[in-house]
């Protein structure tokens, strides 16, 4: 008999969901494998490296199992990794060890949306990179985003883009939805169930949020942000033209000069400026 699918709706069910999550899923080297994460990473790397030659701190907001956080600590930042799952956190410190980053990157157990362990205008820089996507409660999460960055801070976003060439036209329903009223929904049209390849690690089947965001969305969200960058990123389409990844990589640099094709990557990515 099959078990009842869990719920992760709401606080109680979503922080058992992700704390589970975290020491059952090994995210950080599926996302390895993957060319696409790669390139994301890559891409989200290169963002933060002038920040981490300046020394700058970083808040990494859901920093899952460090790779992100221990990379600008290695270019010479500073970083505080806070992660709603304890397995994440403590991979996170195994690998801050092993690389000989204890004094310069800090982790630590907790809830984004709540950030009250944090003092106000502390960072420099605040990344949230695939995470705002899974919150119950995306807009408390930006407010202390902006609360915690300094004045001139830069925040980093990505999320899954709903307006990607996708067979599941639920995301960009909603996010046509946003266009017509001019305004992000955020609804149940984002409750989507754990695929088999989470469920095949353990992980049991449940019900959870996951808001993909358009670029434009992103921006509509921060009215008190200067915004300085706004696109898409990596095109699935390209793997069918080569799959040398060095030369994926300068298509995909090209087209995200293209509007009209740049709204169809798999990420958003926008970069803001407190003001």
């Amino acid at each position: 008999m099959n078990e009842p699918i869990k719920n992760a709706l709401n606080e109680k069910g979503y922080k058992e969901f992700y704390r589970e999550v975290s020491y059952k899923y090994p995210e950080a080297n599926l996302i390895l494998k993957s060319m696409y994460g790669r390139y994301r990473i890559k891409k989200t790397l290169e963002l933060l490296s002038p920040y981490a030659r300046q020394n700058k701190l970083l808040l990494d907001a859901g920093c899952g199992g460090g790779i992100i956080s221990t990379s600008y600590a290695m270019m010479g930042g500073w970083i505080v990794g806070v992660d709603i799952g304890s397995g994440f956190i403590e991979k996170s410190k195994s690998k801050s060890k092993k690389l000989g980053l204890n004094n310069k990157a800090k982790f630590l157990v907790g809830d984004i949306t709540n950030l009250s362990f944090l003092r106000d205008n502390t960072f420099d820089v605040v990344l949230c990179s695939e995470v705002l996507e899974h919150l119950l409660k995306p807009y408390k999460a930006l407010r202390e985003f902006k609360r915690v960055l300094k004045t001139g801070g830069i925040l980093i976003l990505t999320t899954p883009n709903p307006l990607k060439m996708s067979k599941d036209i639920r995301r960009t329903l909603r996010c046509a939805v946003s266009i017509l009223l001019k305004r992000v929904v955020i609804d149940k049209l984002d409750i989507i169930e754990t695929s088999p390849v989470v469920e095949s690690y353990g992980v049991p089947s449940t019900r959870y949020k996951h808001t993909e965001f358009a670029p434009f969305e992103l921006e509509r969200m921060l009215p008190e942000f200067k915004i300085i960058k706004s696109v898409t990123i990596v095109y699935p389409f390209v793997s069918k033209i080569t799959k040398n990844e060095s030369i994926r990589s300068k298509f995909y640099q090209y087209i995200e000069t293209i509007p009209i094709l740049n709204m169809f990557g798999m990420y958003s990515l926008l970069v803001a400026k407190k003001i």
